[in-house]
């Protein structure tokens, strides 16, 4: 399903939606900023310095999929609340990610071990394969 960033955008003012009070990380649309990290911890682990989120050019392309902010570590049972931007880039490009943070793990984790609150759908789970993207 090809989500629409205008309607998106019209949800997102109509419900309220806002950052959450704790501070979130910060971002960059810097694919080679040097401190990006990749990949999935073994040992507990403070939160990255910075995520990379898409540039608002290349979110108005398209979201494959729905804008979900919180996900449950499977694990442990923890709900991890994403920040909005970060959120917005992996519904328009989840091929980029393949990791999440566990808040009470302190560890990222690959996306086979969280679900998405509500839903429970396994995260990665309704990902599009990658050719599919343009």
């Amino acid at each position: 399903m090809n989500w629409n960033w205008k309607f998106w955008q019209k949800r997102k003012a109509n419900l309220g939606v806002r950052a959450d009070s704790r501070p979130e990380p910060n971002t960059t649309t810097d694919r080679n900023d040097p401190r990006l990290h990749y990949g999935y911890d073994t040992k507990p682990t403070p939160q990255h310095d910075i995520y990379y989120v898409l540039s608002e050019e290349e979110l108005k392309k398209r979201f494959v999929l729905p804008v979900r902010q919180v996900y449950i570590h499977k694990t442990c049972g923890t709900k991890t609340k994403m920040s909005l931007d970060l959120a917005e880039s992996y519904a328009a490009a989840p091929h980029r990610y393949g990791s999440s943070y566990c808040l009470h793990c302190q560890m990222h984790r690959p996306h086979a071990e969280f679900v998405w609150d509500r839903s429970l759908i396994p995260m990665g789970s309704d990902v599009p394969k990658s050719s599919d993207f343009s």
